[in-house]
């Protein structure tokens, strides 16, 4: 299904951040329950989509 997820993506010209690659490895102390994200939590959440949509925000002011 994930390639499934990318071809769709490219075709409505969309960027997928990948969440789940990023909290491979990491330890039960960024949730709280094992599923849903504490502090640090949230800060790799952040992490990981700040750059994406920097660059998206950047691609769509140079189309206008």
């Amino acid at each position: 299904v994930p390639s499934l997820k990318v071809s769709v993506a490219d075709v409505a010209e969309v960027k997928v951040i990948d969440q789940f690659a990023a909290w491979q490895g990491l330890d039960a102390s960024y949730t709280c329950d094992g599923c849903h994200p504490v502090d640090k939590g949230y800060q790799v959440i952040a992490q990981t989509m700040y750059e994406p949509i920097l660059e998206a925000g950047k691609k769509r002011m140079a189309k206008k």
